[in-house]
């Protein structure tokens, strides 16, 4: 696949960022709170094995406007399984509030080839003290194709919590 990445390069967090993104196959609005100083959100996109990736548009809207939701990106912490053609990403809320969303990039790693990114958006509250189970796996084609992966990176997207009144 391709990663479209946005990186936040000011010196304060930005409240929301709207991604709008089009191909000929696809279009989608994706909206991401407390992009901090200097992080980035890296959104894959598809494309079938042996084809070129699709041409994609990405229109980037910030807003300045405060917003219910503070950034807890870094009172989570991840344990990673590797498996032989998926990974389980075991997430701990160790902050003081629930999460209410969460967004995770995985890149599927080979020498210093990504072969595959996927992303996963997570609705279901993860409670303080609580952790959740994702998986990750490759597609059936890759597996076809006998691609393997010898690592997994991931990076946060958002981890978002309500701020307390």
């Amino acid at each position: 696949n391709m990663i479209v990445q946005v990186r936040n390069t000011n010196n304060v967090a930005v409240p929301k960022i709207t991604i709008a993104l089009s191909s000929p196959e696809d279009k989608r609005e994706l909206v991401f709170y407390q992009v901090g100083a200097g992080r980035s959100i890296s959104i894959p996109i598809e494309k079938k094995p042996n084809e070129l990736p699709p041409a994609v548009n990405a229109k980037v809207r910030i807003s300045m406007a405060a917003n219910e939701y503070i950034d807890i990106t870094d009172k989570l912490n991840v344990n990673i399984e590797k498996g032989e053609t998926e990974a389980l990403l075991t997430v701990h809320n160790g902050a003081e509030q629930a999460c209410a969303t969460l967004n995770i990039t995985v890149k599927f790693v080979n020498g210093a080839d990504i072969v595959y990114a996927q992303m996963q958006e997570l609705q279901a509250p993860i409670e303080p003290g609580e952790s959740t189970v994702l998986t990750f796996s490759l597609p059936e084609e890759l597996k076809e194709e006998g691609i393997t992966f010898d690592r997994v990176e991931y990076a946060f997207n958002q981890a978002v919590a309500q701020k307390s009144e």
